[in-house]
């Protein structure tokens, strides 16, 4: 959110930008007053400059941002399944394995199709792009997705086939050994 929330205090809601090649490299291009900007206080900028990415509006930008996305939810869902499982009784060790690999797996669906969608809307708008929508584009996906795989996971209860599976498994050597 500080991301988009920057990005509207610079550009504006309609801040407009496009881009343009200048010695072979490709650079964005802001319409408006560069005086008003805070942080983008150039007319033009490189698509590998810090400003930009930090920004995350260009391909580049959005990969950094789906990658960061990535490891936090990563270390987010496990931490949160792992106090979950030390402050409830009857979870086993196997549906703690199951917790973790389905919230990994709806995690890297999410954050693939977040990307995909801000990739795909700042190419579907072209040269000129309002600079607010591949980062809204994202968020609503994501968001979108996030909430409907929750819904099937909790209609199907892939969770809990997991953990039953991973309770097996855990289960298994012991007999092996007999």
């Amino acid at each position: 959110m500080l991301t988009l929330r920057t990005i509207v205090s610079e550009l504006g809601f309609l801040g407009k930008s496009y881009l343009e090649t200048y010695k072979g490299r490709e650079h964005l291009i802001f319409k408006g007053s560069a005086g008003a900007r805070k942080v983008l206080t150039g007319s033009r900028y490189g698509l590998e400059d810090h400003k930009i990415l930090n920004l995350k509006m260009t391909k580049a930008g959005m990969k950094d941002a789906a990658r960061e996305g990535l490891i936090f939810g990563l270390l987010f869902c496990t931490v949160i399944d792992i106090v979950g499982y030390v402050s409830s009784d009857p979870m086993t060790m196997g549906e703690l394995f199951g917790t973790i690999g389905t919230d990994i797996a709806k995690l890297l669906v999410v954050t693939g199709a977040s990307y995909l969608a801000g990739v795909a809307t700042a190419a579907l708008m072209g040269t000129a792009v309002v600079a607010i929508g591949p980062v809204v584009a994202a968020l609503v996906v994501g968001v979108g997705l996030a909430i409907v795989l929750d819904m099937l996971d909790k209609e199907f209860g892939v969770t809990e086939k997991l953990g039953k599976l991973c309770e097996e498994g855990l289960h298994r050597p012991e007999g092996l050994k007999k």
